[in-house]
């Protein structure tokens, strides 16, 4: 993989392989590990080398690492001196650019080589040492075409590292043979399995390779070398057992003729035996396995442990320990690989589509003075410029046809969404949003996507979702949703108390509008007073001021649990809460339910 570099790209693929591999250079594996996370983010089939240089860099400031990883200037040197494939030269030159190029890339890696290793490297080198000696026979070729003929000469050689002795050994018909044993089980050898059919060539005259006795050229010769091989294997240990399937589908198997000879002995006789009668001994002597649950981790430092905002309640919500892995321990989920527009890069155009859009605008009258031309040109241009931007992380993906359909897409989406903004009563939208809130004592920035201003000063927030969504996730002592409550409490303590309603602003075609609760009806259409609303949950408190109340106990109580050290496997509703974690590994929460 790291010779198809010498291009001057790599697939995400290899560049992924590349990152993981320990045989290649490019500093520490955090760093590398990092970068192939950002890899399969933004999910481009290539890579330049240049365009990974400049994504190791940026990974390694997002980290704090500062500029000049190792992973970095590795990429920048090889960028430097990737050359054209198309140039043709011999095999010997193309041996040596190929050698040079491994050096490069910190071939064959930084740290100490096991001895499996080492044969692998020595049998490499002997490879391209072969590869080389065929100048005189090969044409001159490009590097195309001498990086296939080099990846074909590995594929047919036959290599087994010479590995130290081991007490159990799983061997195949061509390595078992030949060995001393102490003991000895030989496994599968039933009528249509032993002897193994004759394979002949299929590309030489079959006559041919019989007269001159090739290997698997003939039924006989294949009877003659399994008979040959089961004698020699019977004789070489003290004991040895045979065994076969008893059926293969509907089939019923029996014995190869090679072996019906042998003694049959039953299932429970074997299991007597002395050898695996003692392997039992050794698992009951092993001591007990000790368990400890330990759920409660050192309490959270408040000033120096929190990352990930509001993310922070919402994991706590969701499982106490999938709050402690992700925002204290840092372990998150890699993203499967995606190079097409996945439904998360789409639903993120739309959120900064609608905030290009606003900032333009600023509120609904600047909505309502444009014409239609004018209004056309708004939207126009703010597509183009939010798709510039993704298409500058995603170049070989947002092009051509695709970037066509994309602006099609989210043109008519924003003209549908206008229209519904402009029936609403008069509003303006807030220009700054961030605001710094705590709860319980755990400090938080929190942004929503929008606060509008309505005629009467009081303030809607509003949540773009182009997905599922409920107002009825706001509620219960573990919200699945606890963003908006969280961003009302935020701006009440900041402002004075004048969030008036929540709406989830929904923009998935054919149901476009706004879904929430307020103090009154009428604040924006969709958005219902607490008292009058039939979602789920919104008679948990008798009216808007005791519902916020309510929603400040509960996410006081969630941050406390996080603060405290709360890290308990609970997710709320498994499997449904587990389904797209991706921490299953580190909580392994499926052997606790299989236990």
């Amino acid at each position: 993989l790291s010779l198809r570099a010498m291009g001057g790209r790599l697939s995400l693929r290899d560049a992924g392989r590349w990152l993981l591999s320990p045989f290649l250079g490019g500093g520490d594996a955090g760093p590398r590990a990092r970068l192939d996370a950002e890899l399969r983010r933004i999910g481009e089939p290539y890579f330049a080398l240049a365009r990974l240089a400049e994504l190791a860099e940026r990974v390694a400031e997002r980290s704090g690492a500062g500029r000049g990883s190792d992973v970095g200037a590795l990429f920048t040197t090889l960028e430097r001196r990737a050359m054209s494939s198309s140039r043709r030269e011999a095999l010997a030159d193309w041996a040596a650019r190929f050698s040079s190029w491994l050096l490069d890339a910190g071939w064959p890696g930084e740290r100490s080589l096991s001895s499996d290793e080492h044969q692998t490297v020595r049998a490499f080198r002997e490879l391209l040492a072969s590869f080389a000696a065929l100048t005189p026979l090969a044409p001159h070729g490009d590097g195309a075409a001498a990086l296939a003929r080099l990846q074909q000469m590995a594929e047919r050689q036959l290599f087994q590292p010479q590995s130290q002795s081991v007490p159990v050994q799983i061997l195949g018909v061509l390595e078992a043979v030949g060995l001393e044993y102490s003991h000895l089980w030989i496994c599968g050898l039933h009528h249509q399995a032993w002897p193994e059919p004759a394979r002949p060539n299929p590309f030489l005259p079959i006559a041919l390779q019989r007269e001159h006795g090739m290997p698997r050229a003939a039924s006989e010769q294949q009877l003659a070398w399994a008979r040959d091989w089961s004698e020699r294997m019977l004789s070489s240990a003290p004991e040895v057992i045979v065994s076969h399937a008893l059926q293969q589908g509907d089939e019923a198997l029996r014995a190869s003729a090679l072996i019906a000879h042998l003694p049959r002995v039953q299932a429970d006789t074997i299991a007597a035996h002395d050898g695996l009668l003692d392997a039992r001994r050794v698992h009951a002597d092993a001591p007990v396995l000790e368990q400890l649950e330990d759920a409660l981790a050192p309490p959270a430092d408040a000033r120096s442990e929190v990352r990930g905002g509001v993310a922070v309640i919402k994991d706590q919500a969701a499982c106490a320990f999938r709050a402690f892995a992700v925002h204290r321990l840092g372990a998150v989920d890699v993203a499967a690989p995606d190079s097409s527009l996945d439904p998360r890069v789409r639903g993120n155009l739309v959120h900064r589509l609608l905030e290009r859009i606003w900032r333009t605008l600023e509120g609904q009258g600047e909505l309502l003075a444009l014409g239609d031309d004018e209004r056309a040109r708004v939207v126009r241009t703010s597509v183009e410029g939010v798709l510039a931007d993704e298409a500058r992380q995603r170049p070989q993906t947002l092009r051509g046809r695709l970037l066509a359909l994309e602006q099609q897409r989210l043109e008519a989406l924003a003209h549908a969404w206008l229209a519904i903004e402009a029936e609403r009563a008069p509003f303006r939208v807030e220009a700054e949003l961030d605001r710094s809130a705590s709860i319980a004592g755990l400090p938080l920035t929190v942004r929503p996507d929008r606060a509008d201003r309505l005629e009467d000063g009081r303030v809607v927030l509003v949540d773009y979702k182009t997905g599922r969504c409920e107002p009825g996730d706001w509620f219960g002592e573990r919200p699945d949703e606890p963003q908006l409550p969280l961003y009302a409490l935020a701006f009440d303590d900041s402002t004075g108390g004048e969030v008036a309603g929540l709406a989830f602003g929904v923009l998935r075609p054919g149901a476009l509008g706004f879904r929430g609760i307020g103090a009154d009806d009428g604040l924006v259409p969709g958005v219902e007073a607490v008292d009058a609303s039939r979602l789920k949950g919104a008679r948990e408190a008798p009216d808007w001021n005791a519902h916020k109340a309510l929603w400040r106990a509960r996410l006081e109580r969630l941050a406390e649990a996080y603060l405290s050290g709360d890290a308990r496997v609970d997710p709320k509703s498994p499997p449904a809460t587990c389904r797209y974690c991706g921490l299953q590994p580190l909580c392994r929460i499926n052997e606790r339910s299989n236990g």
